[in-house]
C-alpha cells in the first residue's frame, strides 16, 4: 500500500510536466502485440459457471506432504477433479522412483507444488498417448517449484503436446530441472509441451535429448506466455528419425549423448515424408516473451528441417538478452538465435474500411450506370429513380475518399490525445509500483551487488579468460573490475551501516501496531534492555524471551512476526540503498552521489561485458559454456543495479520530454463531408426502398441488373456498419505496410533484442548467425516465404513490424546455396538496427552473402560487420544485395566472388537509398566496383573513431580432419591489432597423432588488416627421403643416399657429392691406388626431432658391380671413423649415424688388389693363348702331311649329316632325358 501511494503521488506530480522502454527486466509486466491479440480472442466457455465453481472451493490453504511413491500416486489420483487441488500446498519431502508403476501423469493441478530440490525419477511412458508429462495440465492458479524430474517419454504413434514437467502449462514453473529423453510428434518441450498465454517458466533447465517433428524446444514446444532465465543443455532434434532410447533412471547426461551418438547411421538419412519444422533450443514457436535464456545443446540435423533456431525456431514475440552456444543445423531458415523472425501483423481498420467503402460504392455506381442504360427505353419511373441513386453514389464516392484519409488522421490524433493525460499518470504509477519496477529495484540492487563483480572475476580466473585478451584489453578489463569491486566494497560498508539503524527504527515505530508484537524489546545477550542501538543487540518478546521473529510456525505470533520482519527489512533495504548510493565517492572522478555511482557502474560494467564477450567468442565450445553462464549472470545482476539508479530518472525524463497534450480538431470540410456522406447514404437507402416498389413491371434483364445492384448496396451497408463500429470482420485485401523502421528503437512486437550467438550455424538456404529469415510464414509452402510487400499499395490494410536490434554474432554461418548473413539471411521485411557481425560467412555454391544480411528488401541501419565472406556473387560487407542501408561500417575480406561484390554491398536495387556508410579496405570498393561519396566510401583505420569490436582483428585457427564431426573444428581465436604480424611461433599447439604431423596453410601473415583464417591439417610423415635427383642429365635413377625418419612433405635431403674419379673417365686416376677413394659426400638431414638416423648407401658407379664391397667412413676433421654396417635392404647398406649434418667418405678398399688380380688374369690368358699357338705350330710341323686329309674327312662327315638332316652338335638335353629313363627302369 505504501508503495502504491508513493507511486501515485509521484505520478500526479509528474504527469503533465514529463515513450515506454523496450527493454524488459525480470518480472516486468510486458505483453507483445501477438500476445495481446491472442488474449483478446480468448473465450472462457465456463464464464457462466465460474462463480458457482469458485463458491465450492475452500478458501483455507491445505498442506499435503508427500514422502513416498504411494503418497504421490494417491495425490495424482485425487487430481482427476480439476478443483481438488485449488488452494492446496503440496510439499515433496523425499526423492521418489516411479519404477514399476503405471503412472501416466498428474491429470490437472491448480495448487502449489514445492519440490524442495527432490527428484522424481523413472517416469517412463511407451504407450500410444498424447498430452503427457509428469503433470498433464497446470492451471492458471497452479505453480511447481524446485522439482527435478528424470524420465523417458517415448510414446508410440504420432502423439502431441508432450512435456518433461508439464504437458500444457497455464501456471508458473520455477527452478525445475528435467533430465531424460522425449520423442514424439508435435508440441514437444523439455519443461512444457505448450506454455499458454498465462504460463510462466522461470529458471528451469533441461538436459538429455528432445526430438519431435513440429514445434519442438528444449524448454517449451510452443511458447505463448513468458520464459525467463532458462537453460537448455539437451540435444534437440540432432537425429532425423525417432530415437529409440531406453534409460535406467538417466543417471548422467553422458549416457544419453552416448546413446544418441551410437545410433545406426542409416537412421540419419533424410526422411522425405516427414519434414521437421519450428525447432528451437528454448522454444520451437514463440509468440510470447523469452528473456535471458541460454541454449548450450546442439539443435537440428544437417540439411533437414525448416525454421531451426538456437533459441526459437520461429517467433513473432519479444526475445531479449538470450545467448546461444550450441551448433545449429537445418535445411531452410536456420539461425543462431531464431530460424524465422515473423512479423507482428495488424489490420489498419480505418483505412481498410474506408478504402473498401470507396471501392464498393464505385462498383455500385458502375452497376447503376449499366442498369440505367438498360431501363431508359422501358421505364421512365425506374430510370428516374436510378438517376437519383446515381447522384447519391457520385456524392458518396467523393465524400468517402476524403473521409478515408481524414478518419485515419483524426482517429490517430484522438487516440493519442484522449489517452495521453491518463497514460502519463498510469505510466508513472505502473512503472514505479509494478513488480520489479523502480521501487522494487532498490531492494534487488543491494543483494545483487554483493556478488556480481567478484563472482565474475573469480569465474574469469577459473576459465583463464585473460589468455584470450591482449595487453591493452587486460589492462582495461582489470581496471574496470577493480572499479566494480571497489564500488561493491564501498557500497556494502555504507549499506550495512545504515541498514542496521533503519531496521531498528522501523521496529520501534511499528511494534505497537499489532498486539502480538507490543512486547518487543531490544536487549543484549544477557537480557539487558538497550535504549540506544548497538550492533550486538537482539530483538526479543519480553513475555517469554522468544527471539524475534519467532521461527516456529505453530506459534500464534509467527505470521505477525514474519510480516513485521519482512516489512522492516524492505524499508531498511530501501533506506540503506539510497544512503549508500547517495554517499558513494567515485575512485575514478572523485565525484560524490548517486550519479557518480551510476556512472561508475554502467561504464565499468559495459567495459567488462564488452571485453569478456569478445574473449568468450575466442574460447572453444566446451570452455565457452561456463563463460556464457557467468556472463549472463553478471549482466543480469548489473541490470538490477542500473535499473535501481535509472528508473526514476527515466520516468521523469520520459514524461518531461513529451509534448503538450493537444486534442485534434475536425476541419470544417471534414465535418461537412461526413454530414454529406451520411446524407448520401440515407438518400441511397430511401431510393432503394422506393425502387423495390417500382420494379414490379421490369423485364428480366432489368430485374437481374436491379438484383445485382441491390446486393451490392447491402454489401456497402454492411461495410458502413463496420466503419461505424470500428471493426472489420473479414479480410478483403492482402497488402502490407511495414512500419518497423518508424518504431525500431522501442518496438517489442516481433523483436529480437540484445542477443548473442556463439554457435556455428549451417543450412542450405536462408542461413544466419541471428535470424535465418525475416518474413511471413506460409505453412503450405515451406520452400518459399512471401510477404506481399513488393505488391503493396497506398491502400494497405495490414501493418507489419519485425525488428532485429542490438544483436551480435560471433560465430560462422555456412549455407549450401543462397542467402547467408551474419544477422539475417533473407530480409523480406522489417528493420535491422544496431546489430554487429564478427563471424565468418560462406555460401558453398550460391549467391547473396552479406556481413549483416545476405539479401535485404528493407532497412539495415547503424550496423557493422567484420570477418571473411565467401560466395559466388552478390557478396557485400553489409548486404549481398540491398535496398536501404544507412550509417553502417564494415571491415571485411571477400573471397571467391566472381561478380557483384563490395565492402558495403554487392548490389543495390534501383530504388534503394544508401547513405553515410563507410568501410576499411585496401582492396575493395564500396558497392561492387565503385565507391560513392556520402553513400559508401572508404575511411582509414583509426582506433579512436571505431566501435570497440573493430579495434581488434581476429585470427582463427582451424583444424581440418575427416575424423572430426563436420570435417573441421576451431582450435583457437587470437586477437591482433590492425597491421600486426603473425608468425609461426604464435600458432597454437595441435594435439599430435601417431605417424602424422601438422601442416599449416600459411606460415605467417606480415600485416593483418582483416580477420584471417589459418588452417591446419594432419599430414602423414614420409618415412624415407632421398636427395634431389631431378637434375640428373641421364634421367631418373635411384639416389645413392637415403635417410629413414619422420619427415614432412617438403623436407629434402641435401647431399653434396665430390667424386674423386668417374668410372667412365679415369683421367683423375694417377695410379691404381687412387681407385680406393671413390667419393666424399656432405649430408644435411632436415630436422625431424631425432638425433640418430638410419642412412642407406649404395654407390651407383659401374665399378661397384665388380667391386661389390665398399666401406663408409664418418669424417671428423682429419679423423676418419669406419662405420659399422647395421644391415642391408635391397642393394643398400644401412648405417646408423648421429647428427643432422655430417661428411662421409666412400671407399672401395679392395679396388687396387682387384685391379692387380685382373691384370694378372689378363696376363695369364695371354700366356695361355701364346702356349696354345706354340703347340699348334709344333703339331703342324710334326704332322704337316696328314693335316689336309684330316680336314677333308671332317668336312665330308659334316656334309653327310646336313644331307640327312641330322644333328651336327651334341644335344645335352636328350642325354639328360635318357639318364632319367635309366634311373626309373632301375628303380622298377
Amino acid at each position: 500500500m505504501k508503495k502504491k501511494l508513493c507511486a501515485l503521488l509521484f505520478g500526479i506530480n509528474l504527469a503533465f510536466v514529463m515513450p515506454l522502454s523496450a527493454f524488459a527486466t525480470e518480472g516486468e509486466v510486458i505483453k507483445t502485440g501477438t500476445q495481446e491479440r491472442a488474449i483478446e480472442n480468448e473465450v472462457d466457455v465456463d464464464e457462466d459457471i465460474k462463480e458457482d465453481i469458485e463458491a465450492e472451493i475452500s478458501e483455507e490453504i491445505e498442506e499435503i506432504n508427500i514422502s513416498s511413491v504411494e503418497d504421490f500416486l494417491k495425490f495424482s489420483e485425487n487430481c482427476k477433479l480439476d478443483t481438488w487441488s485449488v488452494n492446496k500446498r503440496v510439499i515433496l519431502n523425499a526423492d521418489i522412483s516411479l519404477l514399476g508403476t503405471n503412472f501416466e501423469g498428474v491429470p490437472t493441478f491448480a495448487g502449489e507444488f514445492v519440490g524442495n530440490g527432490h527428484t522424481i525419477s523413472d517416469f517412463t511412458i511407451g504407450k500410444d498417448i498424447s498430452h503427457m508429462g509428469l503433470f498433464v495440465t497446470l492451471q492458471k492458479t497452479g505453480s511447481i517449484s524446485d522439482l527435478k524430474v528424470k524420465a523417458s517419454i517415448l510414446p508410440s504413434g504420432e502423439n502431441i503436446i508432450i512435456g518433461g514437467i508439464v504437458s500444457d502449462n497455464s501456471g508458473h514453473i520455477q527452478n525445475c530441472e528435467f533430465e531424460g529423453v522425449i520423442t514424439a510428434n508435435d508440441y514437444i518441450g523439455g519443461i512444457a509441451g505448450i506454455n499458454q498465454l498465462s504460463g510462466d517458466i522461470k529458471g528451469c533447465t533441461t538436459r538429455g535429448f528432445i526430438h519431435g517433428v513440429h514445434y519442438v524446444g528444449g524448454i517449451a514446444g510452443e511458447n505463448m506466455g513468458n520464459i525467463y532465465g532458462c537453460t537448455n543443455e539437451a540435444l534437440v532434434n540432432t537425429t532425423n528419425e525417432d530415437t529409440q532410447i531406453t534409460i535406467d533412471s538417466m543417471s548422467t547426461l553422458n549416457k544419453v549423448i552416448s546413446l544418441v551418438k551410437n545410433l545406426n547411421n542409416t537412421a540419419e538419412e533424410a526422411n522425405a515424408d516427414v519434414t521437421a519444422s519450428d525447432i528451437g533450443g528454448i522454444a520451437g514457436l514463440s509468440i510470447g516473451i523469452i528473456g535471458r535464456s541460454i541454449n548450450i545443446g546442439n539443435v537440428g540435423y544437417e540439411h533437414v528441417g525448416y525454421n531451426i533456431g538456437g533459441i526459437a525456431g520461429r517467433q513473432s514475440g519479444y526475445l531479449y538478452y538470450c545467448t546461444n552456444n550450441g551448433n545449429v543445423l537445418g535445411r531452410k531458415d536456420v539461425g543462431g538465435i531464431v530460424g524465422q523472425a515473423e512479423p507482428y501483423v495488424t489490420v489498419d481498420l480505418s483505412s481498410d474500411i474506408a478504402y473498401q467503402l470507396s471501392e464498393a460504392i464505385g462498383k455500385l455506381h458502375d452497376i447503376v450506370t449499366v442498369t440505367l442504360n438498360d431501363t431508359r427505353n422501358q421505364s421512365n419511373t425506374i430510370s428516374s429513380r436510378l438517376s437519383a441513386i446515381q447522384q447519391f453514389t457520385d456524392g458518396a464516392i467523393k465524400d468517402v475518399k476524403y473521409i478515408a484519409q481524414g478518419t485515419i488522421d483524426y482517429a490517430n490524433g484522438v487516440s493519442g490525445a484522449a489517452t495521453e493525460a491518463f497514460s502519463r499518470v498510469d505510466y508513472v504509477l505502473d512503472e514505479s509500483s509494478k513488480q520489479d519496477g523502480a521501487l522494487d529495484q532498490v531492494s534487488y540492487a543491494a543483494e545483487d551487488l554483493h556478488n556480481s563483480a567478484g563472482s565474475l572475476k573469480d569465474t574469469a580466473k577459473d576459465l583463464d579468460l585473460e589468455q584470450y585478451m591482449d595487453e591493452d584489453q587486460k589492462e582495461q578489463y582489470n581496471n574496470a573490475l577493480d572499479v566494480l569491486e571497489g564500488l561493491e566494497s564501498q557500497y556494502d560498508a555504507l549499506f550495512e551501516s545504515k541498514f542496521f539503524e533503519k531496521y531498528n527504527e522501523y521496529l520501534k515505530i511499528h511494534r505497537s501496531v499489532e498486539e502480538e508484537t507490543e512486547d518487543l524489546i531490544y536487549v543484549l545477550g544477557d537480557g539487558t534492555e538497550l535504549e540506544e542501538d548497538v550492533r550486538d543487540g537482539i530483538w526479543k518478546h519480553s513475555k517469554d524471551d522468544a527471539k524475534f521473529p519467532v521461527s516456529d510456525d505453530t506459534d500464534t505470533r509467527y505470521s505477525v512476526d514474519q510480516t513485521l520482519h519482512r516489512n522492516a527489512e524492505e524499508d531498511a533495504t530501501g533506506e540503506a540503498d539510497r544512503y549508500a548510493r547517495g554517499n558513494y565517492q567515485s575512485p575514478v572522478t572523485g565525484d560524490n552521489g548517486e550519479d557518480a555511482y551510476i556512472d561508475d557502474l554502467t561504464t565499468s560494467s559495459a567495459t567488462v561485458v564488452a571485453i569478456a564477450s569478445e574473449a568468450t567468442s575466442k574460447m572453444t565450445d566446451a570452455t565457452r559454456e561456463d563463460a556464457v553462464k557467468a556472463m549472463n549472470s553478471f549482466e543480469k545482476a548489473t541490470e538490477h543495479l542500473k535499473e535501481a539508479g535509472n528508473d526514476t530518472k527515466a520516468i521523469v525524463k520520459n514524461v518531461a520530454g513529451r509534448d503538450d497534450i493537444v486534442l485534434p480538431q475536425f476541419s470544417s470540410e471534414y465535418r461537412a463531408r461526413t454530414t454529406s456522406f451520411v446524407d448520401n447514404m440515407q438518400g441511397m437507402n430511401d431510393n432503394f426502398g422506393l425502387l423495390n416498389s417500382e420494379m414490379n413491371n421490369a423485364t428480366g434483364v432489368i430485374v437481374d441488373d436491379l438484383q445485382e445492384m441491390n446486393d451490392q448496396f447491402n454489401t456497402i451497408m454492411m461495410l458502413f456498419s463496420d466503419a461505424v463500429d470500428g471493426v472489420l470482420e473479414a479480410d478483403y485485401t492482402s497488402n502490407y505496410e511495414d512500419v518497423s523502421f518508424d518504431e525500431a528503437e522501442v518496438c517489442t512486437d516481433a523483436t529480437i533484442d540484445w542477443c548473442i550467438n556463439y554457435g556455428d550455424v549451417a543450412g542450405d538456404i536462408d542461413t544466419s548467425g541471428i535470424a535465418g529469415t525475416m518474413a511471413i510464414e506460409y505453412d503450405f509452402d515451406k520452400e518459399s516465404d512471401a510477404t506481399g510487400i513488393k505488391d503493396s499499395k497506398l491502400n494497405s490494410s495490414y501493418l507489419t513490424k519485425c525488428v532485429l536490434r542490438n544483436n551480435k554474432n560471433y560465430s560462422s554461418a555456412t549455407g549450401e546455396k543462397n542467402y547467408v548473413g551474419g544477422i539475417c539471411g533473407l530480409q523480406e521485411m522489417g528493420t535491422i538496427l544496431k546489430c554487429s557481425n564478427l563471424g565468418n560467412l560462406k555460401s558453398n555454391s550460391g549467391q547473396y552473402t552479406g556481413g549483416v544480411c545476405g539479401r535485404s528488401l528493407s532497412y539495415v541501419v547503424n550496423s557493422s560487420s567484420m570477418g571473411i565472406l565467401s560466395g559466388e556473387s552478390y557478396v557485400g560487407g553489409i548486404t549481398g544485395d540491398g535496398q536501404n542501408i544507412s550509417d553502417c561500417l564494415s571491415l571485411v575480406k571477400i573471397e571467391n566472388a566472381a561478380s557483384f561484390y563490395g565492402a558495403i554491398s554487392g548490389h543495390i536495387s534501383d530504388d534503394g537509398v544508401v547513405r553515410n556508410n563507410t568501410f576499411i579496405s585496401d582492396d575493395l570498393a564500396g558497392i561492387d566496383r565503385t565507391s560513392q561519396s556520402l553513400k559508401a566510401e572508404p575511411v582509414s583505420f583509426s582506433e579512436s573513431d571505431l566501435p570497440y569490436d573493430f579495434k581488434n582483428l581476429t585470427v582463427s585457427f582451424i583444424l581440418e580432419d575427416e575424423n572430426i564431426d563436420g570435417g573441421e573444428k576451431l582450435i583457437k581465436k587470437v586477437s591482433k591489432r590492425y597491421g600486426e604480424k603473425m608468425t609461426l611461433d604464435n600458432y597454437p599447439e595441435i594435439e599430435p597423432r601417431e605417424g602424422y604431423y601438422v601442416s599449416w596453410d600459411q606460415d605467417s601473415i606480415d600485416s593483418i588488416k582483416t580477420d584471417e583464417i589459418i588452417t591446419a591439417s594432419y599430414m602423414k610423415y614420409r618415412t624415407t627421403i632421398s636427395e634431389d635427383t631431378s637434375k640428373n642429365e641421364d634421367g631418373f635413377y635411384q639416389a645413392e643416399i637415403l635417410v629413414d625418419g619422420q619427415f614432412k612433405e617438403n623436407d629434402m635431403l641435401k647431399v653434396t657429392h665430390t667424386l674423386h674419379y668417374d668410372d667412365r673417365n679415369f683421367e683423375k686416376v694417377a695410379n691404381i691406388k687412387d681407385l680406393v677413394k671413390y667419393e666424399t659426400a656432405v649430408v644435411e638431414i632436415p630436422d625431424d626431432g631425432a638425433s640418430v638416423h638410419d642412412v642407406r648407401i649404395k654407390p651407383l658407379v659401374e665399378l661397384a658391380k665388380g667391386f661389390k664391397e665398399y666401406d663408409v667412413y664418418l669424417v671428423n676433421g682429419d679423423e676418419q671413423i669406419l662405420l659399422e654396417k647395421k644391415g642391408k635392404l635391397g642393394n643398400y647398406n644401412i648405417y646408423e649415424i648421429e647428427g643432422n649434418s655430417f661428411t662421409l667418405d666412400i671407399k672401395f678398399n679392395g679396388a687396387d688388389k682387384a685391379v692387380y688380380l685382373v691384370i694378372l688374369g689378363i696376363v695369364g690368358i695371354i700366356a695361355g693363348i701364346l702356349l696354345i699357338i706354340i703347340l699348334i705350330i709344333v703339331f703342324i710341323v710334326r704332322h704337316g702331311g696328314k693335316l689336309p686329309g684330316i680336314l677333308n674327312k671332317i668336312g665330308g662327315k659334316i656334309s653327310e649329316k646336313i644331307e640327312n638332316k641330322e644333328q651336327i652338335f651334341y644335344d645335352e638335353s636328350t642325354e639328360n632325358v635318357n639318364e632319367e629313363d635309366e634311373k626309373i627302369n632301375k628303380n622298377d
